[in-house]
């Protein structure tokens, strides 16, 4: 007898941000794409983009991406509108685009600048907000929504 996945996702669609390195957001999109979610991609690299979605076609799933800056709300926008008419609905959005002040100034001389933070928090704080404004009413057309914000460990750091 065999045994239905207790995590079967066929038929759904999941954005997701922060996917081209890979960390929390390339793991998850293709966790959902072995559970059979097609998967919508974005993050601001192209190439790196390019690759992950060339990942998880190769294992049989359905991908696309859009190259996207979370800190811009109308990209944000625009990708939740490419998913949906790419993939015909969005049902999942899992939220992982992420930045550290250190990674985005270089250094410790620069960590605390002012243009530094408002970095950090567009992509962080800003990201999260335009993408639940403009894709909560998609996740919820078919009662099945989730969106899901992630953070790293880093965020138990100071």
């Amino acid at each position: 007898m065999e045994m239905k996945d207790p995590f079967d996702l066929t038929g759904r669609v999941a954005l997701i941000t922060g996917a081209s390195s890979h960390g929390i957001g390339n793991e998850s999109a293709k966790v959902l794409a072995e559970h059979g979610a097609k998967v919508f991609l974005t993050a601001r690299r192209e190439d790196k983009l390019q690759k992950a979605v060339e990942e998880i076609e190769a294992a049989g799933a359905s991908a696309a991406y859009r190259v996207t800056d979370v800190s811009s709300e109308e990209d944000c926008k625009v990708a939740i509108e490419e998913c949906v008419a790419t993939f015909g609905r969005l049902d999942i959005m899992v939220l992982s685009a992420g930045i550290s002040g250190l990674s985005v100034s270089g250094g410790l001389e620069t960590a605390f600048d002012t243009d530094n933070w408002r970095k950090v928090l567009g992509v962080n704080l800003d990201g999260v907000m335009f993408m639940i404004k403009h894709g909560w009413e998609e996740c919820a057309k078919n009662d099945v929504g989730a969106i899901i914000p992630v953070a790293s460990l880093a965020a138990w750091k100071a």
